[in-house]
């Protein structure tokens, strides 16, 4: 594809993605960006980066890069909103540069519709639009690949510096991606490198400067609080809840449920029908030709996906409250470049499987469960609704004099104001308790009302204010 073609599609989808970011500039902090990011930068911003790790609080084990950067952007602009939106804005302009960069290479003269694939994957672009240390775990996993596939050493340091100091997932994304570099240049046939202590020096060394932060901040972080990843009295304990044997079943459905959940099935059906139909991939990796028989670039694929499910799908199984899209996005981004590489190179009729896979995806930002059904709504871009919709309730609560004190809920609206909206107001909903308040504020994006309580609120309660829009509710009952 001619590079004019390129960077003007880049600039389409820079342009569409920056309105899209300016039309959300004014909504609240959501979901975990709550805790991960406003509360996080909330300490720093305060205190005056007098300390460096977290109160216990609010510490999930994290390293506090992303609360920082925050906190700096709003010591520099001002602390609103805006300043906090804005501050995405270079990592999604670097992701959507780096997602056409990855479609260029896997998809060559397929460019358009294999990045806009990625583009429109509902996990993606949801965290693209919150203020979200995901969306920079994605961006510099993505820099990351693409300097490994390049050779490109200095962005390659920069990219898992980066990712290393975002989270503990971002650490383990750094060896998934150290081992897909492993492989390419010791195992794989075009390997530039012999098996040696020499070349494994040379394909370690520039993982070294991620590897000693990453090391430095976890053991300084044990040195002072005592634990690393969590611990028993923290608020998160419930989350890391160990799994037995007789859970993996269901662990592993709501595994492949968040693998093919909001559109991402539509993904499966030509996958699988390249994998085993058409293309024949499993006699290629199972018979005498074997694994050497695939494209260098399917076996590329193909290794990545196997390092980032090595490296990030055991926790998802392991613990009780790990398994949000957003934990294993890298894995899910391999995953859509693969399928769009097999429908590419081993399908008929690409266009119409491509669209059917783009319409598919993108239908899955409309995607709502049923009340009683949880539903991760900071993976989806299903939530818009639910800003304007918050905003009238507010305003609604103001105009009958009703003190938000005075008001029952659930996550994500417990809590002082300031942490949501930055507007410096310390009261906020409180916790439900259907016995003893007069008014609760339901919505169905609040999974942590239970199908009783939500029975109840319906039989036994009088609806005071009911707003809706689009597949989101917000409900304010009051008791009969």
């Amino acid at each position: 594809m001619k590079a004019t073609t390129k960077w003007g599609w880049t600039a389409i989808c820079s342009l569409i993605y920056l309105l899209g970011l300016w039309w959300c500039s004014d909504h609240v902090f959501f979901w975990d960006t709550i805790q991960l990011g406003s509360k996080h930068a909330h300490w720093y911003y305060e205190n005056d980066f007098k300390y460096f790790l977290l109160p216990a609080e609010i510490d999930s084990g994290h390293p506090p890069l992303f609360g920082m950067l925050l906190a700096l952007c709003w010591s520099l602009f001002g602390k609103s909103l805006l300043v906090s939106h804005l501050m995405m804005w270079p990592i999604v302009l670097a992701t959507i540069w780096k997602v056409i960069d990855l479609a260029e290479y896997y998809g060559q003269k397929w460019l358009i519709p294999v990045s806009l694939l990625i583009l429109v994957d509902p996990v993606l672009s949801s965290h693209l639009l919150l203020i979200s240390p995901d969306a920079l775990v994605a961006c510099f996993f993505l820099l990351g690949w693409r300097a490994i596939l390049y050779q490109k050493t200095s962005w390659k340091i920069f990219g898992m510096i980066i990712l290393g100091l975002i989270s503990t997932r971002g650490m383990m994304t750094v060896f998934a991606l150290f081992l897909f570099e492993a492989y390419l240049r010791m195992i794989d046939r075009e390997a530039t490198l012999s098996l040696s202590f020499m070349s494994l020096l040379q394909i370690i060394w520039p993982y070294i400067p991620a590897g000693l932060l990453a090391s430095g901040f976890l053991l300084y972080h044990y040195y002072e609080a005592g634990w690393i990843g969590y611990h028993a009295d923290s608020p998160w304990a419930w989350h890391f809840k160990r799994m037995g044997l007789s859970d993996m079943p269901k662990q592993i459905v709501i595994l492949f449920w968040r693998m093919f959940d909001f559109g991402r099935i539509f993904l499966l059906i030509p996958f699988l029908l390249a994998f085993t139909l058409f293309g024949g991939q499993v006699r290629q990796m199972l018979s005498r030709a074997s694994w050497r028989s695939l494209s260098a670039k399917n076996r590329q694929l193909w290794v990545l996906l196997l390092a980032l499910g090595f490296c990030l799908l055991p926790t998802f199984l392991l613990y009780r409250g790990l398994n949000s899209h957003r934990y294993m996005l890298p894995f899910l981004l391999v995953f859509s470049y693969l399928t769009a590489y097999q429908i590419i190179h081993l399908l008929e009729r690409k266009t119409l499987w491509l669209t059917l896979v783009i319409i598919g995806l993108a239908t899955g930002n409309f995607w709502v469960y049923p009340d009683k059904i949880a539903q991760a709504w900071d993976n989806s871009l299903a939530r818009l609704p639910y800003f304007h919709l918050r905003k009238q309730m507010h305003t609604y609560l103001a105009s009958e004099g009703i003190p938000l004190k005075k008001v029952g809920t659930e996550f994500p609206e417990i809590g002082p104001l300031k942490y949501k909206d930055l507007s410096n107001r310390t009261d906020g909903f409180v916790k439900k308790d259907l016995q003893n308040q007069t008014y609760i504020l339901y919505s169905n994006l609040m999974n942590d009302f239970t199908d009783s309580e939500i029975d109840s609120l319906q039989r036994n309660w009088s609806v005071k204010k009911a707003l809706h829009s689009g597949g989101v509710k917000l409900i304010l009952y009051e008791k009969k």
